[in-house]
């Protein structure tokens, strides 16, 4: 294999998130989730220490969705989402930086102390995620699950 070849792995990686008869494609001849997933496999292609990504899921359908949650759960480095969507951080985060509506840290905390902080996410003008607002009012705020598989989890062991 020559210097510039493409290593197998990076070959799986972007057939994993690109249909096969569309590689060949020039890219504006792609729909945008699919420019958006070779570019998350391309970054991927390198194995880079540090990842900073802004919005990785913002125009992927759910299909991919999972595969793209897969890469990065896969990951061994550091990962750095950048994302209005609430909803995501729990399945890429272990701890949030919270950014203000005036550009500073609002806050700095694990995933359940930020994402359960009513008052905090309102007064940044944000919603807690779906899972948190449908158990905040019937669960201690420690134990109220924030994703859907925790939440089915919670609801399963909570009916035996």
């Amino acid at each position: 294999m020559e210097a510039d070849d493409p290593h197998p792995d990076d070959l799986k990686l972007l057939f994993d998130v690109i249909p096969v008869g569309k590689v060949d494609r020039p890219p504006f001849r792609l729909s945008g989730g699919e420019k958006q997933r070779a570019a998350v496999a391309s970054v991927f292609s390198f194995d880079p220490e540090v990842l900073l990504l802004n919005e990785p899921l913002g125009a992927v359908d759910a299909q991919y969705r999972e595969r793209i949650l897969g890469l990065l759960d896969d990951h061994d480095g550091t990962v750095l989402v950048f994302t209005p969507s609430l909803d995501l951080i729990p399945k890429v985060a272990k701890r949030v930086v919270l950014v203000g509506r005036n550009g500073s840290i609002a806050a700095d905390g694990t995933v359940r102390d930020v994402l359960t902080d009513r008052s905090l996410l309102e007064s940044q003008g944000l919603r807690p995620p779906a899972t948190v607002r449908l158990f905040e009012v019937i669960v201690d705020p420690d134990v109220i699950p924030l994703t859907i598989p925790a939440a089915r989890r919670y609801l399963s062991c909570e009916r035996m």
